[in-house]
């Protein structure tokens, strides 16, 4: 996965995503193009620039079948997948998920002194929104809170769990629980940080990382923001 990129295998319908060309042993190893590092088997797949949406669906379904056949004969990946679950994210307690988050959001809050973080898309903020719109709005406003409070544990389940027993039923009901809008995230850096550190963000620049026991990049290396999960990154512009 963490060969795939934005730049190189851009808005592939979903029978070719990221995930499920390399749950099949793809890598991407280059604009369209998919290589495999068992049997050095080679695929590409593009379409033309502004065809219909059916016809990019299409040719998607017809490209797919090569992702399980196009294995040289003797490739322990012909027809081969991982397993679903190998894609999940790890588990995690909620004391973990609170403390890599307060490490993410305060890092980013310290580079966003010299560094432009990226602005928040309503649409975006929205979709994060449908689920616990409330519960977003105090981590925002407020950071982790306790999960009777509606912290990060409790923001998790709202988004496809159960809500934790000891959850307040009447948590929703204070004024800081009001939806946020997205004019009111981009306008504090620390509810910028705090959204971008809860949607896996961390950032990488010098004298600066918010991964425990990794060693920051000196100072010629390009500060970025950094999914440690997938591998995407994106280079920050400083102020």
């Amino acid at each position: 996965m963490r060969t795939f990129s934005a730049r190189t295998w851009f808005c592939k319908p979903a029978p070719v995503s990221p995930l499920a060309c390399a749950s099949r042993g793809w890598v991407n190893a280059g604009v369209d193009a998919l290589a495999c590092d068992s049997c050095d088997a080679r695929l590409r797949f593009s379409v033309p620039a502004g065809a219909p949406a059916a016809d990019r669906a299409a040719a998607a379904a017809r490209f797919a079948s090569r992702l399980d056949a196009g294995h040289d004969e003797l490739c322990p990946w012909l027809r081969k997948r991982c397993a679903p679950g190998l894609s999940a994210f790890p588990p995690l307690s909620p004391e973990a998920v609170e403390a890599q988050h307060t490490a993410r959001a305060a890092a980013l809050r310290e580079a966003a002194q010299l560094l432009e973080l990226p602005a928040v898309a309503p649409a975006a903020l929205a979709r994060m929104s449908q689920s616990r719109a409330r519960c977003l709005a105090r981590l925002l406003r407020r950071g982790p809170a306790p999960r009777a409070a509606g912290g990060l544990a409790s923001f998790a389940a709202g988004a496809g769990g159960e809500a934790p027993a000891d959850a307040d039923p009447d948590a929703d009901a204070d004024a800081d629980g009001e939806p946020v809008s997205a004019e009111e995230v981009n306008g504090s850096l620390e509810m910028r940080a705090r959204l971008l550190a809860v949607c896996g963000w961390d950032i990488r620049a010098p004298g600066l990382t918010s991964e425990l026991g990794e060693r920051p990049p000196d100072a010629t290396a390009a500060p970025q923001l950094r999914c440690v999960m997938c591998g995407a990154r994106r280079v920050l512009r400083t102020r």
